[in-house]
């Protein structure tokens, strides 16, 4: 005895028929567990729904349909249990927003399916706060999500992951998610991470808890739980890269001796502010893998005050063309760099000067060179310590640029 059952709406909806005479169901099976898997920087979701479903014996048609709603039709399919066998699918002209498929069960029963499908309008937004000790540069990092749900669609008591990582690598990931989705109807697949190399780089975050996820409703979740790590302040000078003043930074390193480095770090929005309650201002951390290193620039410290004086200049070693006009010569320059630092913290300050050409340099305090143009000093300075830091420069001009630097006299 051949029967039907039918399956209607973005929820389920039940329709039978025994030989000529038809019975429908107005209540829709409710969804049990239900699963979202999001993306970064996709609008996709991979739903998946459990549903529990009274089939009778033999041969029945079940029926989904996602009118008025963010469901990717191409996508959806349903995965059964033991005993129920998937004879055929099919979509009618007369309602192209469905799917009907025949299934075959071995004996009547409530039977747990699955439904899965990609849906879009699921939009999240992470971003962290982060409460930093400018004393000791030890940080509480807080990890948040904001959800919108505009599928069209209610999901309640879901659970949800975020994958997240390097967006070079999920170029492709809608079509690779459906290949997987289309693999085996019958197996519940991996939710898919990427195409491509590189998976490693990839992160997949699952969140505690359910949650109701409304229409149209903004939801507010913790993606990570607080973590307390110890950051590092730097202290830097470096007119040609940051402009002028002495720019503070935060170093986060993302690893488990510094208090992380369970996961990578999203790149994210950071709202970061004092112990004391003081804003510091909004940044974004890069997308940081477990054992690498973020960097926030929070700005010039008006505490640090420095000035940089050219004491005394000389040029030597005049060269002349065959006319008489100057060609080349070296000029050499004495530089006084005065540091005053008027905070209550110790601070140690990567000072750069940034030279052209070619040139040397003369110094009794320790420096380090820098790719091709720039020297570095790094001064420890007390609160309201003053100190002053001297050099010599050389530098080529003209012709004589041919016998690169030599130490100045």
């Amino acid at each position: 005895m051949a029967r039907t059952v039918g399956i209607a709406g973005t929820l389920l909806a039940l329709a039978g028929m025994a030989h000529t005479q038809q019975v429908s169901l107005t209540a829709s099976p409710p969804r049990g567990a239900t699963r979202l898997t999001l993306y970064a920087n996709q609008d996709l979701a991979l739903v998946r729904e459990a549903r529990r479903l009274f089939l009778p014996a033999g041969t029945t048609e079940v029926a989904f349909s996602w009118r008025k709603t963010a469901v990717d039709g191409t996508s959806v399919q349903l995965a059964l249990p033991a005993g129920v066998r998937l004879l055929s699918a099919a979509r009618p002209a007369s309602q192209p927003d469905s799917i009907v498929w025949q299934l075959q069960a071995d004996a009547a029963g409530e039977h747990e399916v699955l439904l899965r499908y990609f849906a879009s309008g699921l939009r999240w937004r992470p971003f962290y706060q982060l409460v930093l000790d400018p004393a000791t540069g030890e940080v509480r990092l807080d990890g948040l999500v904001d959800l919108t749900n505009d599928t069209g669609q209610e999901f309640g008591q879901t659970t949800l992951e975020l994958v997240v990582g390097d967006l070079s690598l999920v170029a492709n990931l809608a079509r690779d998610a459906l290949k997987a989705l289309q693999a085996d109807p019958n197996q519940e697949p991996p939710a898919p991470a990427a195409a491509g190399a590189g998976l490693s780089e990839l992160e997949t975050y699952q969140l505690p808890g359910r949650y109701d996820l409304r229409r149209q409703e903004l939801v507010r979740v913790r993606f990570r739980e607080p973590a307390v790590a110890t950051g590092s302040l730097d202290y830097r000078l470096d007119e040609a890269k940051y402009g002028a003043g002495v720019h503070r930074f935060l170093v986060l390193r993302n690893t488990t001796d510094a208090g992380l480095g369970t996961t990578p770090l999203l790149g994210a929005e950071t709202r970061v502010r004092s112990t004391q309650g003081e804003p510091l201002g909004t940044f974004t951390v890069p997308y940081t893998p477990v054992e690498e290193e973020a960097e926030m620039d929070l700005g010039v410290v008006r505490e640090m005050l420095v000035e940089r004086r050219v004491m005394g200049t000389r040029r030597t070693d005049l060269e002349y063309d065959r006319i008489g006009r100057v060609e080349g010569y070296d000029d050499h320059e004495d530089i006084e760099v005065e540091f005053r630092n008027r905070g209550q913290a110790l601070v140690t300050l990567a000072y750069t000067d940034t030279i052209p050409g070619v040139w040397d340099i003369a110094s009794a305090e320790a420096y380090e060179e820098q790719d091709a143009n720039q020297v570095v000093f790094r001064v420890e300075l007390q609160p309201d310590e003053v100190r002053t830091l001297a050099y010599r420069l050389l530098k080529r001009q003209g012709s004589r640029n041919r016998l690169g630097p030599t130490h100045p006299r």
